[in-house]
């Protein structure tokens, strides 16, 4: 197991081949709602503290799991709050969104997707980004759980496919583009729909 800091708020952690093993866990094992994952984690975040002296125990965190080679896997974890006790969890209500991820055909498709976000104005949405990575083009959006709960939004996830495919989780996430991909635009949704009507 290999502990990286990135900053006082993240910390990165490979688990190796024999670490899974130790610790009889995978990658497709890995759910929050299985309680031996939760107390796998909760001792990750305790030997985090014992190595590093940054304590996530206290606060809330977002875990993130990204496969790596053979069958290691990478952890992510980062403090949703700053680590000020006097600060406000400026994350917090990000972390009640949904937030979706898709592979676009073509970089110019963010267009023709900003158009069916434009034409669906009852969409409620946050953050959007779009990435580059490998060669192929990347968005994803956040949506308020009011909106992915609404009876209508399958069919405008459908509208969207014309465009793009949802991507799956297991293949590519977030924080693979964070971490290995070029982040093209923030918000290009927002900003387009601003320039175009």
């Amino acid at each position: 197991m290999l502990l990286k800091v990135i900053d006082k708020d993240k910390v990165k952690v490979l688990l190796e081949n024999e670490d899974m093993t130790q610790y009889s866990i995978s990658f497709e094992s890995l759910n929050p709602d299985d309680i031996s994952s939760r107390e796998f984690l909760l001792g990750l975040l305790k030997k985090i503290y014992d190595s590093t002296g940054l304590n996530f125990l206290d606060c809330k965190v977002m875990i993130e799991v990204v496969p790596g080679m053979s069958d290691s896997c990478y952890i992510i974890i980062t403090r949703l709050c700053k680590s000020s006790d006097d600060t406000v969890c400026e994350n917090s209500a990000k972390a009640d969104e949904d937030m979706y991820l898709f592979e676009m055909y073509c970089a110019e498709n963010i267009f023709d997707i900003a158009e069916v976000f434009n034409k669906n104005r009852d969409i409620k949405i946050s953050t959007t980004k779009m990435y580059k990575y490998r060669g192929k083009y990347y968005f994803t959006v956040d949506f308020p759980p009011e909106t992915v709960s609404s009876e209508w939004f399958y069919m405008f996830i459908k509208r969207l496919t014309e465009f793009c495919v949802k991507c799956r989780w297991n293949i590519i996430n977030e924080a693979l583009l964070n971490e290995w991909g070029e982040l093209v635009a923030k918000n290009p949704i927002q900003n387009i729909a601003a320039i175009t009507h």
